[in-house]
This record gives structure tokens, C-alpha cells and sequence, in this order.
């Protein structure tokens, strides 16, 4: 399905949001940690987005369902993804250190 500039706008500033609450969560680790989730979340949001934008199997049901809104949402669910991971992790106790 075709995503316009407006879900791109959407899109960005969703998983901006996202890394920056991953920033936040690992900010005591670090620096450069903080930094990795912020970029792992970008990553994961941008190139669902990407993904979408090209049409996978299954983008056309999503687009039924919720419409326009579909890649900021698939996006947002793809970026929050690491954060889950890493707080998940550390809820464990398994840090790498």
C-alpha cells in the first residue's frame, strides 16, 4: 500500500518518541547505551516502515483495518520492540557486562 508524507511525519516523530523513552531508560548505563537503544529502536521503526511502504504480505490487511494509519502504527509497534527487549532483560537481571 502506498504510505503518504503525513504517515512518514507520523511515523518519525512516533519512534523518535519511542527511542527517546528508551534514552531515558538506560541513561544510568551510560552514554553510549542509551545512545544504542535510541539507534536499535530507529532502526526497527524506520525499516518496519520501509517495510511496509514496499507492501509485505499483510500490509493490506492492516491498511483495512485502521485506514492511513497503518504504517506509523506498524512502525511504532516494531520500534517499541528493543525497548521491551532491554527492560525485559534488565528486569531479569541479565545485564552483559
Amino acid at each position: 500500500p502506498p504510505v503518504q508524507g503525513g504517515a512518514l511525519l507520523l511515523t518519525v516523530v512516533a519512534v523518535a518518541m519511542v527511542g527517546s523513552v528508551g534514552y531515558l531508560a538506560q541513561r544510568r548505563e551510560g552514554l553510549s547505551r542509551g545512545l544504542r537503544l535510541f539507534l536499535w529502536c530507529w532502526i526497527w521503526g524506520m525499516t518496519a516502515y520501509i517495510l511496509y511502504g514496499l507492501g509485505i504480505p499483510g500490509t493490506e490487511r492492516i491498511e483495512e483495518q485502521v485506514g492511513t494509519l497503518g504504517a506509523p502504527l506498524t512502525s511504532l509497534l516494531a520500534a517499541t520492540l528493543p525497548l521491551v527487549a532491554v527492560l525485559f532483560v534488565r528486569g531479569l537481571g541479565l545485564r552483559a557486562e
